[in-house]
């Protein structure tokens, strides 16, 4: 869905129901440039990976797709949330919120490069990578464990609530956690299934997001 941050953005602020929303505002501004950031990197240093995560694989999970919709309106749910709250409530910019939303954002940003530059199979979607050769990948973050992108991007969409100035957005950031949790689990059986040597993975690396927890 290419179109997908452009549409995001006019949710966000159709519910705030005014541009002038600074909260909004410098919000879109540091999405914008953790979205740039990420796509310069990997121009960089994974060119084909790139390419890759832009158009869709061969050999995609049925279930993907469904779950990822799912995934993508609870994106929308938070962002109408927020403008809701924070952009008809006429919230100024508070400064600390904002700078905690956006260190969370870089924490995020820099354990999704991580990944990214570990892990030469970090697509978009859940497939069997036949034509990649795809391996198991046990380095960087994935030493730690077995899902560190989606740490990441858990982390990413935190950010949003307190760059937007919205506590009810929490509520909808859970449902997209929710979301993942649902998406790994069904990616842990396809990958046991299809990729060798992903169950003896699973054996040294016990946890899928928080070591010593889960």
């Amino acid at each position: 869905m290419p179109f997908f941050p452009l549409f995001a953005a006019l949710v966000l602020f159709a519910s705030a129901g005014t541009l002038d929303w600074m909260p909004g505002r410098w919000c879109i501004r540091a999405v914008g440039v953790s979205w740039l950031s990420t796509v310069l990197f990997l121009a960089m240093t994974r060119p084909d990976l790139l390419r890759r995560r832009s158009r869709k694989g061969e050999n995609t999970a049925e279930w993907d797709g469904p779950i990822m919709t799912l995934f993508r309106l609870s994106i929308l749910l938070l962002l109408a949330v927020a403008g809701l709250q924070s952009g008809r409530g006429g919230f100024a910019l508070d400064s600390r919120l904002f700078a905690t939303g956006a260190l969370v954002l870089l924490l995020g940003n820099l354990l999704l490069w991580s990944c990214l530059h570990s892990n030469p199979f970090f697509e978009t979607e859940v497939r069997h990578q036949r034509d990649q050769s795809q391996t198991v990948i046990q380095t960087g973050p994935y030493a730690l464990v077995r899902h560190p992108g989606y740490v990441a991007l858990i982390l990413l969409l935190g950010s949003l609530p307190w760059m937007l100035h919205s506590s009810v957005a929490v509520l909808p950031w859970l449902l997209c956690v929710a979301t993942l949790v649902t998406r790994l689990l069904r990616e842990e059986a396809h990958l046991s299934n299809y990729l060798p040597g992903y169950r003896d993975y699973q054996e040294r690396c016990p946890f899928r997001l928080i070591p010593w927890v889960w």
